[in-house]
């Protein structure tokens, strides 16, 4: 499969290029055969390996610290299974996937994937005759359910609902050619800090979601929501995702281009908040030192 998939779904073939991934789903349901199901089901351990292995926030670095830090709890650092799958991690944990386009297939199987076409067809004949109920006082969201296929529309929905109740603003920069950059902490997410770079045209957000999934995160919400925005950015409506896209358009994955132009932006912002840090460090509140 790793071997086909590279050469037959390439950009040499005038395809969007695809990476073949192994099915998280099944590799989970293998861990109390391998391992026990004492481990698995009588103790925590499922629990803390699901917050390393499951989370789309973690860093590479992150993952791997929180993952040897259970198997050490555990004693299994000699687990030949799970060194195994340790040296594939590549292969099937998010944090790896974080600049990977996936557009919603991170936990589906074929037979989830079928029910989901079902729903899906169900959902988007209800959106050509009807208007979904919108449940914030946001313009933003009214706009949504004007653009979004009502499938889409219902997860843009829950991080529009979610970046109105379940943020914390840190930090918020002054607005530079029309460019925002704040430091949001989201309350489900303990102990990190999400870095977003907003404009009335586009959002940037570190935790990558629009990158990995074509849907516009929480804290990107939060930021242009904070900045007044009240339409939704067009730059942030894959065509596919839209009331209005042909039917028979293949999926217009993110272009190089634009992933370059992420990580250019993403780039510039993390120097930003550095030199801000600085700033408010050996300055504090001195005027004069500032």
């Amino acid at each position: 499969m790793k071997i086909a998939v590279s050469s037959s779904l390439s950009s040499k073939n005038g395809l969007a290029a695809t990476k073949h991934r192994l099915c998280m789903w099944h590799i989970m349901q293998k861990f109390p055969l391998k391992l026990s199901n004492r481990l698995c089901k009588e103790t925590d351990f499922m629990e803390k390996m699901k917050t390393y292995i499951w989370s789309t926030h973690l860093e590479i670095d992150d993952f791997e610290q929180g993952w040897e830090a259970v198997v050490k709890e555990f004693n299994l650092e000699h687990d030949k299974w799970l060194t195994e799958m340790y040296a594939i991690r590549s292969l099937w944990i998010p944090a790896f996937f974080r600049d990977e386009p996936m557009f919603g297939l991170m936990r589906t199987t074929s037979s989830a994937v079928e029910r989901q076409r079902n729903e899906t067809k169900r959902l988007d004949e209800e959106s050509k005759s009807s208007f979904p109920t919108t449940l914030s006082r946001w313009f933003i969201e009214d706009d949504a359910a004007d653009l979004f296929t009502r499938t889409v529309f219902y997860r843009v929905q829950e991080e529009i609902l979610v970046a109105c109740l379940d943020m914390q603003i840190k930090r918020m920069s002054e607005e530079v050619d029309g460019v925002t950059n704040f430091e949001i902490k989201d309350v489900k997410v303990k102990e990190k800090i999400f870095k977003v770079s907003v404009s009335k045209d586009h959002a940037i957000c570190s935790c990558k979601k629009f990158v990995m999934c074509g849907i516009v995160c929480r804290h990107s919400l939060c930021g242009m929501k904070q900045i007044g925005v009240t339409r939704f950015p067009r730059s942030l409506l894959l065509n596919h995702w839209s009331k209005i896209a042909d039917c028979g358009s293949s999926c217009d994955m993110i272009s190089t281009d634009y992933l370059k132009m992420e990580n250019v932006s993403l780039k510039l912002m993390n120097i930003w908040f550095d030199f801000h840090q600085v700033l408010i460090n050996k300055a504090g509140l001195q005027m004069e030192a500032l």
